[in-house]
């Protein structure tokens, strides 16, 4: 009897690991988006400038099979620039003990390599859920090459948890369309 209970235990434990919403080894998270957000969530700002606020802000970041760095499935997220302003991101609460070092890495897909009106590519690491673009660290731009591209942030925080998230914002009137892919967080 006691082989038996502590069989079940172990398939109940490995059930439980099986659908958490990251697989971890090590500390190490990875998110490839081929079975849902896992997670993550989606969230945006903008400041209207001169407009009244609410002003039209048209985002949206949704999981497609037109492009993917790894396996079949992306996120393609779009933001129409139209306020010449605007950020949109996703974003997941980890938990952590104590001081803890924590590294986020993401591959972004750019259409096209330009050397003018590129847009930033943003992320943060913190113990406040992010509500704000003033909150991101700007970790590059889009457009620097046709194709994907790797960003990678490091941060030290201490506490419980901590929230991670990543994206990229308008700086022109114009919409665009990137994908992100194969999130890899390490704490």
């Amino acid at each position: 009897m006691r082989w038996r209970k502590g069989t079940l235990a172990l398939i109940m434990a490995l059930a439980l690991l099986g659908s958490s919403p990251a697989a971890a080894a090590g500390g190490a998270y990875f998110f490839g988006f081929e079975r849902g957000l896992r997670g993550w969530e989606r969230d945006h700002q903008i400041d209207c400038e001169q407009d009244p606020e609410p002003c039209t802000f048209n985002w949206r970041i949704v999981r497609s099979t037109e492009q993917a760095k790894g396996g079949a499935t992306s996120l393609k997220a779009t933001l129409d620039g139209t306020n010449d302003d605007g950020t949109i991101w996703l974003e997941r609460r980890f938990d952590i003990r104590g001081r803890t070092t924590v590294e986020v890495s993401f591959w972004l897909w750019s259409e096209t390599e330009a050397d003018i009106n590129t847009w930033p590519v943003v992320a943060y690491i913190g113990r406040q859920n992010p509500e704000h673009e003033t909150d991101f660290t700007i970790v590059g731009q889009t457009d620097r090459k046709a194709g994907w591209s790797r960003y990678t942030v490091t941060r030290t925080v201490s506490g419980r948890n901590v929230w991670v998230a990543f994206g990229f914002g308008a700086t022109w009137e114009s919409e665009r369309t990137y994908f992100l892919d194969s999130v890899r967080v390490t704490t």
